[in-house]
């Protein structure tokens, strides 16, 4: 099952990816949000390069969560492999210079499920797509807002 979401930025594509690609500010503000996150030295991604043991509340459980960089290609994409609850998601983050001095950022999720669990999840995840893709589309424009914000004070 894929999302799949993009949004433009009024910043040029080498601050947006700087920003994207600060881990230790993507884990304080995933702390701010009470997001247990755990940095983790054993990998399993074959050519992971940083990996984090996530424990996040959805749907009402704490699910625990592995999740590892398999790709940072500066300044074109950060790709993420998320591991848990019966699924497995590969994240792709894809940054494109339109102009000097704008960004579109385009995200696709790819996820797959690993037992009968991730099965009937997916499914539930496929009645709600419509809604959860408009979700991810306000979360994303809601993101490039702040990001837009942070690379121009600069």
């Amino acid at each position: 099952m894929k999302f799949t979401a993009k949004h433009d930025l009024e910043a040029p594509v080498e601050g947006v990816f700087a920003r994207c690609s600060d881990f230790a500010a993507i884990e304080k503000a995933a702390l701010e949000r009470g997001v247990e996150v755990t940095r983790r030295s054993v990998l399993t991604q074959p050519g992971a390069q940083l990996g984090w043991d996530v424990r996040v509340k959805l749907r009402g459980r704490a699910r625990n969560l592995q999740v590892e960089l398999v790709g940072c290609d500066a300044p074109d994409s950060v790709i993420y492999v998320i591991e848990g609850a019966g699924v497995r998601s590969e994240v792709v983050t894809e940054f494109v210079s339109l102009a000097r001095n704008r960004t579109r950022i385009h995200v696709a999720i790819d996820i797959r499920p690993k037992t009968m669990g991730g099965r009937l999840l997916i499914q539930s995840l496929k009645l709600a797509k419509g809604s959860l893709n408009r979700k991810l589309k306000k979360r994303l424009a809601d993101f490039g807002l702040r990001l837009e914000e942070e690379v121009e004070q600069v």
